[in-house]
């Protein structure tokens, strides 16, 4: 199969009065669309207006939540990643800097939102100290399940070391993801080694992956990668390998 993805982002800012600055982000992306008029509707994307101040910044629209503020740390691979999904949020507030080296993040969506997430509440603190960053988030959902995540980072010398477990309750009943990344640059190539597995309470395992991959910067915003995906569980979809090159200008 082939995949094609184009993502376009209008972006503009300015200043108001009294040290109140504002940035407003307009995305156009053409997997949104294609999904969605397959459905029968039409999507542009997320679009999120950011006011910020001596409050800090506040994240209106499509935007993250707290978790997903946080998220992702294990993703190395230009494709087929591993990593942690997260829901959107419909007002996300990044508080003012209490302690140097530490974020704090808070998000809120209603009980009915544009882009069909649930309803959810959650914060998310990270915090940075030398090449080590650690960071862990709680949300609340509607639907009466909540969430947590811990992740920890460190970064030497081209190398990039990620862990992450995010956990799920639901009435009572844990879904456990761990995940761990491990990438090298030197120069324009990037290697990358990630694996996740997923287990629902006691049970056994539920995919136990492992994707390995290799990126090329040709220079100009031009890279092509190459990465391999498999699943270490019996009957399980078969392996994967991909191919491709990105363009960003």
């Amino acid at each position: 199969s082939t995949v094609m993805d184009n993502d376009i982002n209008f972006k503009v800012a300015g200043e108001a009065s009294n040290g109140i600055s504002f940035t407003g982000d307009f995305n156009f992306n053409s997997a949104a669309n294609h999904a969605a008029n397959a459905a029968g509707g039409n999507s542009d994307g997320s679009h999120s207006l950011t006011i910020s101040g001596p409050f800090g910044s506040v994240d209106l629209g499509d935007t993250n939540s707290a978790i997903d503020s946080i998220n992702g740390t294990t993703e190395v691979s230009p494709v087929l990643e591993l990593g942690t999904a997260g829901d959107d949020a419909a007002i996300s507030w990044t508080l003012p800097t209490l302690v140097d080296g530490l974020t704090v993040y808070v998000s809120h969506s209603a009980e009915t939102n544009h882009d069909g997430n649930a309803e959810a509440d959650g914060v998310a603190v990270k915090y940075s100290f030398g090449d080590l960053t650690v960071g862990y988030g709680q949300e609340d959902n509607g639907a009466g399940t909540s969430e947590s995540l811990i992740n920890a980072t460190y970064k030497i010398s081209g190398i990039y070391v990620a862990y992450e477990q995010h956990t799920t309750d639901n009435s009572g009943v844990d879904t456990d993801i761990t995940n761990i990344g491990l990438s090298y640059s030197l120069d324009a190539v990037t290697l990358g080694y990630a694996t996740s597995e997923k287990k629902v309470a006691s049970a056994a395992a539920t995919y136990d992956k492992t994707t390995m991959s290799v990126a090329y910067n040709l220079g100009g915003g031009l890279q092509v990668f190459a990465a391999t995906q498999s699943d270490d569980i019996a009957g399980s979809a078969s392996d994967i390998t991909a191919v491709g090159a990105a363009l960003k200008f």
